[in-house]
């Protein structure tokens, strides 16, 4: 059942609306991303030493605190099971995906630093202030309470525990419980303490993971030509009843290339605003090129070595995605190479917990002011971490996926209801 309420979801037209919204703000904004790398650069990388100011963390906190949740599994299982289950060809499609999330998301936060509230704030204030219409805020930050138990929080820990598991020879049993008391301890921090440890963490183990990536490459070098001929070859591939237009959307690889892209990135949920909002930058502009900055190292880069190491592989026949992805670092280097990706995984998947908890947390806030509610919120929230580790991968997925189709019908809705506000 919620295989096929995924495949409604997840149909031809969700890829079709994603895919216009995104070249309509790409048209809107002048094509930004391509034109204005200097500001995008001198903006993120190039403000990296900016110190936070008063009452909020700088740029780059709020950045890496949001980039924690969207680097996690997606960028290596959910990959591996876009490649299975959509060929070679969804690859194509997420980088694709990608650049229509790159105007999309950084529209949403400019969204969000416009409307926010002091340094907290997210899509339901642009929904409630911006759009005029608080019950459908109330609608969207119910659907984020449940996502985050989901896609930011069960998905990243039944992966994390998949690997570790395999790796390190503990039980799910045991990852879960390790995982739910790590959780508990950072989400007790609150936002400072996720965003410090994010801010050192997620950088590191991102280039890491993409300097293993790209010896994996390198090493199989002689199949990057049929590597690259067999992505495009698959991207277009839609023969008899998938021809023509509506079988254009109908395609596998569209269909996973654009979700598990969502999935990874994040963009057009309207969850990573919530993390910009608490950068002290006032200037929606300033703050929405980090959006940018931050799809780009997620799909583009992070995403794009994970896939193209698949596809040099040769091992893309493999059914399990956890399993893809293991076998493809042992070759190469061994138990060591298990270990680091294990590990790997483990802190990209609680990076994406402790920012999703956040998310939830705040949307829950939102919801209620009640104290007692929210420590109810945090305790079950841990508790799903452990739940996650001990659960079936399938249900996990779709679930994740079905929850993200509705946040983000949501949040397009609202977004090209207010496009004209923004601006570049």
């Amino acid at each position: 059942m919620l295989q096929r309420i995924s495949d409604i979801i997840w149909g031809p037209f969700t890829p079709f609306v994603f895919a216009v919204t995104g070249l309509y703000f790409i048209i809107r904004l002048k094509f930004f991303s391509w034109h204005n790398t200097v500001y995008i650069f001198r903006n993120t990388l190039g403000a990296l030493f900016n110190k936070k100011t008063a009452g909020g963390l700088s740029s780059f906190s709020a950045m890496a605190t949001a980039l924690g949740g969207t680097i996690g599994v997606g960028n290596t299982v959910g990959v591996a099971s876009a490649v299975i289950s959509g060929g070679l060809g969804a690859v194509f499609w997420m980088i694709v995906a990608a650049f229509f999330g790159m105007a999309i998301k950084y529209a949403e936060i400019y969204l969000a630093v416009k409307y926010k509230n002091s340094n907290s704030g997210g899509a339901v204030y642009y929904i409630e202030k911006g759009l005029n219409c608080p019950s459908l805020a109330l609608i969207f930050a119910a659907v984020c309470v449940l996502t985050s138990f989901g896609m930011g929080n069960m998905a990243q820990s039944d992966a994390a525990s998949q690997y570790i598991s395999r790796t390190f020879h503990l039980s799910p049993f045991l990852c879960g419980i390790i995982f739910a008391l790590i959780t508990f301890y950072m989400i007790k921090g609150g936002i400072r303490r996720i965003a410090s440890v994010s801010a050192i963490m997620v950088p590191v183990m991102a280039i890491l993971y993409v300097l293993a990536g790209i010896i994996i490459i390198v090493i199989n070098y002689r199949n990057i030509p049929s590597a690259f001929c067999e992505i495009f070859r698959c991207a277009f591939d839609f023969s008899g009843v998938r021809g023509g237009f509506i079988g254009f959307f109908l395609s596998d690889a569209i269909r996973y290339g654009f979700s598990r892209g969502l999935f990874s990135n994040e963009a057009g949920m309207g969850s990573a605003p919530t993390a910009h909002c608490a950068s002290a930058e006032t200037n929606p502009k300033k703050q929405a090129v980090w959006g940018v900055f931050e799809v780009f190292c997620d799909t583009v880069a992070v995403c794009g070595i994970t896939a193209l190491a698949i596809a040099v592989s040769g091992k893309k026949a493999e059914t399990n995605p956890s399993a893809l992805i293991y076998n493809i670092f042992t070759d190469i280097f061994g138990f060591s190479g298990g270990a680091f990706l294990s590990i790997s995984i483990a802190f990209f998947a609680l990076a994406s917990i402790f920012c999703w908890y956040i998310y939830g947390n705040e949307a829950l806030k939102y919801i209620t002011k009640n104290k007692f509610v929210q420590s109810v919120y945090a305790v079950l929230f841990c508790y799903a971490v452990f739940l996650g580790a001990v659960a079936g991968t399938d249900t996990v997925w779709n679930i994740s996926d079905i929850l993200n189709g509705i946040m983000a019908f949501i949040n397009i809705f609202v977004l090209v209801m207010l496009r004209c506000q923004v601006k570049m």
